[in-house]
């Protein structure tokens, strides 16, 4: 399968040249934001910061752009991400920022904020290894070492419950024609993502190379270990994407792909979990 850069895209240069302009704006945006006194640490991590190279590991506009916030105590979440005026505030000033930086963009990335502090407070978090964060502002990043039994307990756990999901889709969907097709997509993507590094730990992938790898490599490992039916979803789910994106999201027929590719990736997913729960049910019940 072609899973290549293609020439007459926007050049990777380009496209990482406008990621790292937009994590410049965020950081200056949030500082600006966020009182000194209430900011603990900033952190730039997810599939945008590894090392592109195919299609797969970065999709303007539909892989997002990870950035951590952590705070020093409750009170300051619930003033910072509480707050309409302030989420509205700094909205505006995304824009702006990145509009003046960039002015002829070949497209807008697509932040994610995450709250660290609801994070560390998740008994299934595993904090990602150094090199794969960069602190933006504050501390360090908390790291530790992997826990590879409860990541696979928790990475088969979370791929099942993706089918729930996906029951529940069609109903969501069935009434997004045209540009509101965007909405089902974007259902998807966050789940999607992480579908890729959880199929291939489950198949015996160490721990380290199935979530430090980029999605090139994922998309090899999980041919490797024989599941060609999930490597060729996975493949097919983000060319579809950048089609979609690439027609400006009028190509709603490829959107709808992307949807269909996307959909079979967390249902061949949850086939893995089930076998690797099936496989480990002794281990499980210790």
């Amino acid at each position: 399968m072609d899973i290549s850069w293609k020439s007459d895209w926007p050049s990777q240069i380009k496209i990482r040249e406008e990621v790292e302009a937009f994590v410049d704006v965020v950081h200056d945006v949030l500082v600006t934001a966020i009182s000194p006194s209430a900011l603990r640490g900033l952190y730039y991590k997810g599939s945008a910061i590894k090392k592109w190279e195919s299609a797969l590991d970065y999709v303007p506009e539909i892989s997002d752009v990870d950035f951590h916030v952590w705070l020093k105590s409750e009170a300051d979440v619930e003033r910072v991400f509480g707050s309409m005026d302030v989420a509205l505030d700094v909205q505006a000033s995304l824009e702006r920022e990145y509009a003046r930086r960039v002015p002829t963009p070949a497209h807008h990335p697509r932040p994610q904020f995450v709250i660290m502090n609801k994070l560390l407070e998740d008994p299934d978090y595993s904090p990602s290894a150094p090199d794969q964060v960069r602190v933006l502002r504050g501390v360090s990043c908390p790291s530790g070492s992997y826990d590879s039994k409860k990541m696979l307990e928790t990475d088969c756990r979370r791929a099942l419950s993706d089918e729930s999901f996906l029951a529940k889709l069609p109903g969501s969907a069935i009434d997004k024609p045209g540009r509101l097709l965007w909405k089902v997509l974007r259902d998807l993507v966050f789940r999607v993502s992480p579908a890729g590094p959880r199929a291939i730990h489950l198949l015996g992938t160490p721990t380290e190379v199935a979530w430090e790898s980029n999605r090139t490599r994922i998309y090899q490992e999980l041919l490797d270990r024989g599941r060609t039916d999930l490597a060729e979803a996975y493949a097919s789910y983000y060319p579809a994407g950048w089609a979609y994106f690439l027609s400006e999201w009028k190509d709603t027929n490829g959107g709808r792909e992307a949807v269909r590719e996307g959909i079979r990736v967390l249902e061949l997913s949850a086939e893995v979990a089930r076998q690797w729960m099936s496989a480990n049910r002794l281990e499980l019940e210790r």
